[in-house]
């Protein structure tokens, strides 16, 4: 299990990606890369199991996801 600080370091990262600006791509790709290793750390050091891993890198994908889709919607805007 993750503890308190890293728990709110992962959730506030999150956060963060969730409020960058559709078209801030670097920024958003770097700030989940950091959150897929920071996840795979605490998975190799112990510090949580597969199932918390699973459902942390989901957490991940469904931003990615979000930020494709916010990506495109404002892309649409744009040539309409």
């Amino acid at each position: 299990m993750f503890n308190t600080t890293a728990r709110a370091v992962f959730d506030e990262r999150l956060k963060k990606i969730h409020a960058m600006p559709a078209g801030d791509l670097v920024g958003s790709e770097s700030e989940l890369n950091y959150l897929q290793g920071f996840v795979s750390y605490a998975l190799w050091s112990g510090d949580i199991d597969h199932n918390e891993s699973s459902q942390m890198n989901s957490s991940l994908t469904a931003a990615r996801s979000a930020r494709v889709s916010r990506l495109c919607s404002a892309t649409e805007r744009m040539h309409a």
